[in-house]
């Protein structure tokens, strides 16, 4: 005797909760994104009275980070929308990342052998990684 598949019923739809929990996420990246901004703006006027090379600093380090809030961003819209490309926005976020704090150390306490060379082996196999993600989606 065949068995009668019985339809489970869900309080609320799943896929009102993929909507609920997508917009949740968004809403909290783009509050993490003006704060940036905000945080940006008053470290750059806070530094204008410090020096030049002060003004840089911050400005770049908030503008690299603002690259890594955007490429989390896509990856999150990218994910909710079922698309494939959300691992490989991941990973440039990575890179982002890893490249922002290389600078970074660069920048603040000059060239230190040895975190460069753990990040120049950390940021190779990142790449080698989205390299073989790329790779394999053509």
């Amino acid at each position: 005797m065949a068995k009668k598949a019985v339809a489970k019923s869900h309080i609320v739809p799943k896929h009102m909760v993929v909507n609920i929990i997508s917009l949740i996420v968004e809403v909290l990246l783009l509050i993490g994104l003006v704060a940036v901004l905000i945080n940006a703006a008053e470290q750059i006027v806070q530094s204008i009275g410090v020096s030049m090379f002060q003004v840089v600093d911050v400005t770049l380090e908030n503008a690299l980070l603002l690259v890594v809030f955007i490429e989390l961003y896509l990856s999150m819209v990218d994910f909710f929308d079922g698309n494939g490309r959300s691992t490989i926005y991941i990973i440039d976020a990575t890179l982002s990342f890893l490249l922002r704090e290389t600078i970074i150390i660069i920048l603040d306490s000059g060239l230190v052998v040895g975190s460069m060379i753990a990040l120049a082996v950390v940021i190779a196999a990142v790449a080698f990684a989205r390299f073989m993600v790329t790779y394999k989606d053509k």
